[in-house]
């Protein structure tokens, strides 16, 4: 048997931690006939005052710029019968920070 485990690092509170501002808007067009499904969407999100750990004072800071993120993708879905379909689906991310995938796709 084979176990992991995390132990998360230990760091001191920081009482001057602001909460991060996120303001996102987000829009879906949907188009559905009998077998088939399809749905493409955009998000656009801006991020103040992001939380990133400071390795060096051992605690949580926030970063004082601004992140702008902007996200597309499309979703196509086709239903064999009511138990079964098959979906793929696509995103692409364009932001100013690469913390998390550029893109992605799910099948």
């Amino acid at each position: 048997m084979l176990q992991t485990t995390y132990a998360p690092p230990a760091y001191s509170s920081n009482p001057q931690l602001d909460s991060t501002i996120i303001n996102m808007l987000t829009g879906e067009v949907e188009y559905n006939d009998k077998e088939h499904r399809v749905v493409f969407s955009y998000a656009y999100k801006v991020i103040d005052d992001s939380i990133a750990f400071d390795k060096v004072n051992k605690q949580y800071i926030n970063k004082k710029d601004t992140i702008y993120f902007n996200r597309i993708s499309i979703r196509g879905e086709h239903h064999f019968d009511i138990d079964n379909k098959a979906v793929i689906e696509y995103f692409k991310g364009y932001k100013d920070s690469y913390e998390s995938p550029g893109s992605g796709l799910l099948v």
